[in-house]
């Protein structure tokens, strides 16, 4: 089952605001390299 690109960016902005487990957020960040959606990281990150 695959998540959709939102919800994935979600999960990220969760765990940046939980402060979630390096390594944890190091595997949504592979993901979103796989699906070429590190731009969107900065707009997740600001909103935190």
């Amino acid at each position: 089952m695959k998540i959709s690109d939102k919800e994935l960016m979600d999960a990220y902005a969760a765990a940046l605001k939980l402060a979630l487990d390096n390594e944890f957020l190091q595997l949504l960040e592979e993901e979103i390299d796989k699906r070429n959606l590190r731009h969107l990281i900065e707009n997740y990150s600001v909103k935190q």
